[in-house]
């Protein structure tokens, strides 16, 4: 495949309101890079989204806007700002928000309505049966907007699938912790911020890179939302637009790479995440074929896994050995 091959444009562009979370749950990479649940907080401010959000629009892309990654995103006093933003920017383009519903337990009612309001087309809600508040969340805004539990109404109930773009819905997420079906039910150790290193998937691809995009609070854009430090760095939206950054030849490295099921760099190295379709690479239809990785990939994946991390580094047990 030659270097002027374009990759698909991204099923999911994931948009980091906040970095950190009111929670430290045991499984989660943000035991990778904050000491305890609670902060500190960086927040994304409303001229990095405008950034954002303009240059998607630019793109054209109809992809899924996920609010979500690497924290609670209700804990961003702006977050309805900031939906409104993306809303006005995007008024075609599905808008989601993953949180863990911290953000709604005072004035319930009110929050989630001007949610919605500012353009959200579905809320889903994961609940942690450890800190029970989903349930308390969903007392609370009972008639207010339909409200499916995922996946026990179904799959097509599944958050993460194509909705009408009138859409308003809460979905209730079961505990992945306790989940066996749905997919969202398996836990990975996120690239060894969760979990320790797991290599028995090292050989399998990946298909993160072909598919989503994470947006990080500041602009910044790492290879792949399980990067919870962002080791795999690629750009901003500061200073380049999205698409280029989607096309640059630094993920055209990680993705030949992956391509080719080598897990053997950055933050790829020891994760244990398994992608669906992955014989559906590197285009949608899976009828092409990438050129194996060469020389000149190796510099640039040493470019982009060299030097500090975009997420301060908080070592896990498993690392101090």
């Amino acid at each position: 495949m030659s270097s002027a091959y374009q990759q698909e444009p991204p099923f999911c562009i994931q948009v980091e309101f906040t970095e950190g979370c009111n929670l430290a749950c045991t499984f989660c990479g943000i035991n990778g890079i904050r000491e305890k649940g609670g902060g500190p907080y960086h927040f994304m401010t409303q001229e990095i989204a405008r950034a954002v959000a303009r240059s998607i629009a630019t793109a054209g892309w109809s992809a899924r806007i996920e609010f979500a990654m690497h924290g609670e995103p209700t804990m961003n006093p702006q977050f309805n700002e900031l939906v409104q933003i993306f809303r006005q920017a995007l008024p075609h383009n599905q808008l989601m928000m993953t949180s863990n519903g911290a953000g709604f337990l005072k004035d319930t009612h009110e929050r989630i309505q001007a949610l919605f309001q500012a353009g959200l087309n579905v809320l889903a809600l994961d609940d942690y049966q450890t800190v029970n508040i989903v349930p308390r969340v969903r007392e609370r805004c009972q008639g207010l907007i339909p409200i499916h539990d995922y996946p026990k109404d179904g799959l097509q109930f599944s958050p993460h699938k194509r909705w009408a773009k009138d859409a308003r819905a809460i979905v209730i997420i079961e505990d992945i912790e306790q989940a066996s079906s749905g997919n969202h039910a398996t836990l990975t150790n996120h690239c060894g911020c969760g979990a320790p290193p797991n290599t028995t998937k090292e050989g399998q691809r990946c298909a993160k890179p072909f598919r989503e995009i994470g947006i990080r609070w500041d602009g910044h854009m790492a290879g792949c939302c399980n990067d919870w430090r962002g080791v795999f760095k690629v750009g901003s939206v500061a200073n380049t637009s999205i698409a280029d950054l989607w096309q640059s030849p630094t993920m055209h490295a990680m993705r030949k790479k992956l391509y080719v099921g080598q897990r053997d760099f950055g933050a790829c190295a020891g994760c244990d995440f398994v992608s669906y379709r992955n014989g559906l690479l590197p285009d949608k239809f899976g009828k092409r074929q990438m050129d194996s990785p060469d020389v000149e990939d190796a510099v640039l994946i040493r470019e982009a896994t060299g030097g500090a991390s975009y997420a301060a580094t908080v070592k896990r047990p498993w690392e101090l050995v």
